[in-house]
């Protein structure tokens, strides 16, 4: 395993100036933190066995390669009580499982499973059995906790597998049934993972009656009887079956999730760019709206684009021409799934769910420190620019917001520039929500607000007609 070479000078990591993500309980056996914008893990003496034995076989270069697990490399730093100080890769943008489109969970589900699949081979597997260890770089999910990482012969395996129905089993079902809503709400709550008894319906109820049954009367006709209808459940009757049996367990966990269907119905907005989509490699097909964001993409050439409400993602796949670090968000799960499958070929573009309305605050424990344990959608997912195209119209006319707000809600997630969009009256659209209580709905009004939080602010033409892009920037020196 490579190791990284750090100078004199900072072979020492002064205590005051990390900021660890986790508590100091001894069950936090590989504790994260930050210095200096680096993401690092500390590793106590009991710890080293385990490094030793993953570095020792190839198992974790060989897992990095077959991007199973974040990129992580060793270093001479040394820390306040750690025997070794790893170092990982950061990934640009980090959201949350309740963030995820249902294709991304279901990629999720599996590589999860492909991962302990593949750790049971060498004796080992991973204690935790949630999804808030995996973290999407583009559409490739990363497992990113290196401590929860242990012997085999550690895990209670027919627990495991109730805690996978419940953190990635049961949420997926949610989302394939039209549920996503409540899934998404029920997942915000980490440490209640859902149960059986709050899916719609009662499919699943019936396993847990016979179980029961094949457990109480054992080898009775009624107890043998109710062991054949729990045939998906006989994986429970054992205490702690052989590592075979484990493996095809697992695999046939993995052949479920393969063969779910992700939902096809149609939404609201599903169609919005249906007849807007042309190819990105030729130019000339496109209308001015695109050539003018191109050519407002190598004006300012940021390295990371948040395209916010950016349904299928036509702009999202534009601004990754131009090589920065993209991320799409929008609150239709069907528009992200597609995009998610159509960039499976390349797959640097992350997405998430995220709704403007109602974006996700920081929430969670609040430690010594008065943080919270989880960091609100608009820290995580800011990027240099963000685009805001073909939405605030619709925050004015059907959710009542005023420039102020929107410029408000807007400026959270960029670090440097804004792209959005003004939609006249004379819009077709706009047309027919008009009354005279908007005469404050001016290009003008609009600009002017925006200067209240942007320093440069900038008008090209767009298309169709009554269509502007203004464009909001922040002096280059800050």
């Amino acid at each position: 395993m490579p190791t990284e070479l750090t100078s004199a000078q900072q072979t020492t990591i002064p205590e005051e100036e990390v900021e660890f993500a986790t508590s100091a309980s001894p069950l936090h056996t590989a504790r994260l933190f930050t210095w200096r914008g680096e993401l690092y893990r500390a590793i106590p003496e009991p710890g080293l066995p385990m490094w030793n034995r993953l570095t020792g076989t190839g198992l974790l270069q060989e897992l990095i390669d077959q991007k199973y697990f974040v990129e992580t490399v060793a270093t001479d730093l040394k820390l306040a009580e750690a025997a070794l100080v790893l170092k990982h890769r950061r990934i640009p943008f980090l959201s949350y499982p309740y963030e995820w489109c249902s294709a991304a969970f279901k990629a999720a589900t599996i590589r999860f499973l492909e991962l302990n699949i593949h750790l049971a081979s060498e004796g080992l597997a991973t204690t935790d059995v949630h999804p808030w260890n995996i973290v999407f770089e583009g559409t490739t999910p990363l497992f990113v906790d290196y401590g929860s990482f242990v012997p085999l012969e550690q895990i209670h395996r027919a627990d495991f597998i109730n805690q996978f129905r419940s953190q990635f089993w049961y949420p997926l079902q949610l989302m394939i049934k039209g549920h996503g809503r409540l899934a998404r709400t029920l997942m915000q709550e980490y440490s209640q993972p859902i149960q059986e008894d709050e899916l719609p319906g009662s499919r699943y109820l019936w396993r847990r009656c016979w179980l029961k049954l094949a457990k109480r009367f054992g080898h009775t006709r009624l107890g043998r009887g109710a062991q054949r209808l729990a045939r998906l459940n006989r994986f429970h009757l054992q205490r702690q079956p052989s590592t075979e049996t484990w493996v095809s367990e697992l695999q046939r966990w993995k052949r479920r999730v393969e063969r779910i269907r992700l939902p096809r119905q149609q939404t609201f907005w599903s169609h919005y760019y249906a007849e807007d989509f042309p190819d990105h490699q030729k130019p000339e097909s496109w209308s001015l709206k695109q050539k003018t964001v191109a050519d407002l993409l190598q004006e300012l050439k940021p390295a990371s684009v948040h395209d916010l409400a950016g349904n299928s993602g036509w702009y999202s796949l534009l601004a990754q021409q131009s090589e920065a670090q993209v991320i799409c968000t929008d609150n239709d799960d069907i528009a992200l799934n597609q995009l998610f499958q159509r960039q499976q070929s390349n797959s640097s573009i992350t997405l998430a769910y995220l709704n403007i309305i109602n974006p996700v605050g920081p929430h969670g424990t609040i430690d010594a420190h008065g943080k919270r344990l989880y960091t609100g959608v608009d820290e995580r997912l800011k990027a240099e620019c963000v685009l805001a195209l073909g939405l605030t119209h619709h925050l004015v006319f059907t959710e009542m917001f005023d420039f102020p707000f929107i410029f408000g809600a807007l400026s959270q997630f960029t670090q440097r520039d804004l792209i959005v969009e003004f939609v006249s009256r004379e819009d077709e659209y706009v047309k027919t929500w008009w009354n005279d209580s908007y005469d404050w709905y001016t290009l003008d009004e609009f600009c002017d607000v925006a200067r209240e939080f942007f320093e440069v602010v900038d008008v090209r033409d767009s298309s169709p007609a009554g269509r502007y892009l203004v464009v909001c920037q922040q002096k280059r020196n800050r």
